[in-house]
């Protein structure tokens, strides 16, 4: 089948360069500005130091630079390896891996037209995620595995908790698991994420639990003005932060209740509400976050169309922070909106079959 030039130039070669670009860290800060915390961390552990910085270190202005760990500890105990390595040999590792994460999360949905790789590497958040080294990527296949293994016995449990481990975020995971009736799924999960993660602070060292709530706090308070999720969307309109943090609880709770009635009403329209519910209700959201909307519009459709092109409405604000602006803040909410649950507005909905020969929920 004959390929027309335009396709393979704005969806083959461009985003091909677009990768290249961010990869090499070409816009702002050097490359894998958010890897380095986290390529720290585990040459700390690795060397039996303590990979949190102190809570009076963090800055405090509006303009301060992050580069502070603030994972859970199994985090750093994971990145070891990696903080084995020089770091430059770790980042472009690590990029690697991230790169073949996008192109695996849309494999293992289905997604086989070519068109929606190119839309997919070409999208900010994706780039974005790329140049910072973030977990993203990664946090979007295992999003992704979750959905394909949802009727797994074990499988499920554990990528719940690696996915929960490495961003808190996604603790809506979890309301998804009951809401959908998975009980044993969701009491297997728990026990996995407590023990693992209490696992990786038997390793870091106990006596950095107590801090870590607090470096929380002050980590979230600092980047308030910044991040671009409903918090900073309140922030942006000129809330003060208390106001702001009981938005997101608010939001939370409101989320979650409609996480428990979509899920048993449509476990597409359920699970496509708890990544929104996720990404919307954390209090620091930033814009590679949004990445993770590869998986509910790869959902909706296996080949390109209307819903791929979201992804690429974010370079109406592709700057990775909001710096306080409505405008950056609004753009990702309204695509997060518009990506996992505009289908069902418009009816267009695409119905999976559950997976043969698994386990039955329980």
């Amino acid at each position: 089948m004959r390929r027309e030039p335009i396709a393979w130039t704005l969806l083959g070669v461009l985003p091909v360069l677009l990768v290249l670009a961010f990869a090499v860290g070409a816009r702002h800060h050097h490359p894998a500005y958010d890897f380095h915390a986290m390529w720290q961390a585990g040459h700390a552990v690795a060397h039996g130091q303590n990979p949190y910085p102190a809570v009076a270190s963090i800055p405090t202005g509006p303009k301060a630079q992050y580069d502070e760990f603030i994972y859970p500890a199994v985090v750093a105990v994971a990145m070891v390896p990696m903080g084995l390595l020089p770091f430059g040999v770790a980042a472009a590792l690590f990029v690697l891996v991230l790169i073949a994460a996008v192109a695996a999360t849309l494999r293992l949905l289905g997604v086989r037209d070519w068109r929606c790789y190119g839309v997919a590497f070409a999208s900010i958040p994706v780039l974005e995620s790329f140049r910072l080294g973030t977990l993203s990527p990664l946090l979007a296949l295992g999003v992704a595995g979750a959905w394909v293994a949802r009727d797994r016995r074990w499988t499920l449990p554990a990528i719940v908790a690696a996915v929960v481990l490495a961003k808190l975020f996604l603790w809506p995971l979890f309301v998804w698991l009951l809401a959908t009736r998975r009980w044993g799924a969701a009491a297997r999960s728990a026990l996995l994420t407590a023990a693992v993660a209490a696992l990786g602070w038997a390793v870091v060292g106990f006596d950095t639990l107590a801090p870590y709530p607090a470096l929380l706090r002050k980590m979230t308070d600092a980047q308030l003005h910044n991040t671009a999720g409903f918090a900073g969307l309140v922030s942006s309109l000129g809330a003060n932060p208390a106001a702001a943090h009981l938005s997101v609880v608010v939001l939370a709770v409101l989320g979650s209740a409609g996480i428990l009635v979509a899920a048993r009403r449509d476990p597409e329209l359920g699970f496509g509400l708890t990544i929104l519910v996720a990404l919307l209700a954390s209090p620091i959201s930033w814009l590679n976050y949004y990445a993770l909307l590869l998986v509910p519009v790869a959902l909706t459709s296996r080949r390109l169309s209307g819903w791929w092109l979201l992804l690429l409405a974010f370079w109406a604000a592709p700057q990775p922070y909001s710096g306080g602006s409505t405008w950056h803040v609004v753009v990702p909410i309204a695509v997060a909106t518009a990506a996992t649950l505009g289908r069902y507005a418009t009816g267009s909905l695409i119905r999976w079959s559950p997976l043969r020969g698994v386990a039955q929920p329980g």
